[in-house]
């Protein structure tokens, strides 16, 4: 709504989109002082109306104004509340706004009438070729069946004339509800109806967190049955907007940790949907720069977003793995159901007493990281790769869209290491999401990164394998020489003829001996 209004409103009027981020949900939104101050000043307010964004309501109901005009967007529609509240995808909305809009701003400020109609004329224009298409496709289209696991797109469906099937079934699963048994029989029975051929269209969204396995399942089932499976979530995510969405991004930013500046000056971006490794010497910031993102530690300097919000203490869409060692949990007298059950509510510590929701969620995450088989045994029992699994499921209660892994490959040997690799970018393709995933060894993720973040000497090093490990950059980061050694699909990192890597990694506990950031050799007591 924000890009019709500075469509319509040009060089003449100055636009504030207060969710700007795609990936924000507006039920859930909770508007701020800042927040308030922008609807309260603003002369004009479009919001979409049918319970899809009711803070708004809320904010207005706080901020009256005699001046101000308000436009709810379903209104000009004849939308109501219970109706698709998806309703940008009715073709006939953005224009209705559009000429509601520029009949608002000619009443407001007549004297830029004529540049207001004149952006009007040239935005119905180029509405038209959309409307040619859909008519062009309707004739195509018209008749052919079509399912979905939420009504997303379902105006557009209609506009193109398709059979829309299933509507309980998707208004049951967008408001979070469990769909009745013969809603789900009838989805399921509508996938394997054969004689529609490579013509047939589902529009394949999954539920909720987009990796419930009963929704994989649904896709596997739709391409058997040589259906295409448009999936609704995951195009909203590739569009424009979601694109230039970053899931972390650094602005000049320092941090200081007890008085020592850990890093100085890096800016950085980390898109929604990106696997980063991050790797440097001990001490180079990698467990600093987490809790930087988590909130913990306010920069000294510049400034921190996270999936388009400041970063702050206790996110929600922030899933956060902390360092596992040997004494965290081997004493502790749970099973790995209650393990992750005593965090479900607002982590906090003690025995759980889950409702409904909350042990669905428990078996949720189980079954996500492929534990649910752990779920009953002492938790002093399990392998260290065991433990990872459940630290891996406590990290995605609550669908978070980043996930902070500190060091999950931590005394686990090759076997459990591949392991863990394999399931987070398994589980980080699936869910579409962003994940940070310290280390002391590049090699264990090699072919999984998407880009490396390698930390050194308060600096920072960002881009793909082949651009970060190579001899200058490195030796910048660590301030020696640094050679870098490709040897049958591993690559090592070497200082003085020893493998920098492997040798911080293998005396991290202190009792022997490590590698500082200036490459030399040491001895601790």
């Amino acid at each position: 709504y924000g890009d019709i209004a500075e469509q319509i409103g040009g060089p003449d009027v100055t636009v504030t989109s207060i969710l700007s981020n795609p990936d924000q949900d507006p039920h859930l939104f909770e508007g701020s002082p800042a927040v308030g101050r922008n609807v309260s000043a603003a002369r004009i307010i479009i919001y979409n109306g049918i319970d899809y964004d009711p803070w708004m309501e809320k904010m207005l109901r706080a901020t009256r104004s005699a001046d101000r005009k308000t436009i709810a967007v379903a209104d000009l529609i004849g939308k109501k509340a219970g109706d698709n509240p998806h309703i940008w995808y009715d073709p006939a909305t953005m224009l209705a706004l559009a000429q509601t809009l520029a009949a608002a701003l000619i009443a407001d400020d007549p004297a830029n009438k004529a540049g207001y109609e004149q952006r009007l004329a040239r935005f119905e224009d180029s509405v038209k070729p959309i409307q040619a298409k859909i008519s062009q496709l309707r004739q195509r289209l018209t008749g052919t069946p079509v399912t979905a696991t939420e009504p997303v797109f379902g105006y557009m469906l209609d506009a193109l004339g398709m059979e829309v099937r299933n509507r309980s079934f998707q208004i049951a699963v967008m408001n979070n509800t469990e769909p009745s048994a013969s809603d789900i029989a009838a989805f399921e029975n509508g996938l394997q109806q054969p004689g529609h051929g490579p013509d047939r269209r589902t529009n394949g969204e999954d539920s909720q967190s987009g990796a419930n396995p009963r929704g994989r399942g649904r896709r596997d089932r739709a391409r058997r049955h040589e259906l295409s499976v448009l999936d609704a979530k995951r195009d909203r995510r590739r569009g424009s907007s979601a694109a230039a969405m970053n899931a972390i991004e650094f602005r000049d930013v320092s941090l200081t940790l007890g008085g020592r500046v850990v890093l100085a000056g890096v800016s950085l971006e980390i898109s929604a949907r990106e696997f980063v490794g991050v790797l440097g010497p001990n001490g180079a910031g990698k467990t600093t720069l987490m809790r930087a993102v988590l909130g913990l530690l306010p920069p000294s300097r510049g400034s921190i977003r996270v999936l388009g919000n400041p970063a702050a203490r206790g996110n929600p869409a922030i899933g956060y793995m902390p360092q596992l060692r040997s004494t965290a949990a081997g004493s502790i007298r749970l099973s790995g159901w209650d393990f992750i059950a005593r965090v479900v509510d607002g982590h906090k510590l003690g025995m759980p007493f889950p409702g409904k929701d909350a042990r669905a969620e428990v078996d949720r995450v189980l079954d996500l990281v492929g534990a649910s088989e752990l779920a009953r045994r002492p938790l002093a029992e399990l392998s260290g790769g065991e433990k990872q699994r459940l630290l891996l499921a406590q990290a995605l209660l609550g669908h978070p869209r980043l996930l902070l892994l500190d060091e999950p490959l931590h005394s686990l040997d090759p076997h459990y290491q591949r392991e863990v690799v394999e399931l987070v970018k398994s589980l980080q393709a699936e869910l579409g999401i962003a994940v940070l995933f310290t280390a002391h060894e590049l090699n264990p993720l090699l072919g999984s990164l998407d880009r490396v973040l390698y930390l050194g000497r308060g600096q920072a090093a960002l881009g793909t394998v082949d651009e970060v490990i190579t001899g200058p950059v490195l030796s910048r980061l660590y301030g020696s020489e640094i050679d870098v050694v490709r040897l049958k699909g591993r690559i090592f990192v070497m200082s003085g003829g020893h493998d920098v890597e492997r040798d911080v990694h293998r005396h991290e506990d202190g009792s022997a001996h490590a590698h500082d950031q200036q490459g030399a050799h040491r001895h601790d007591a």
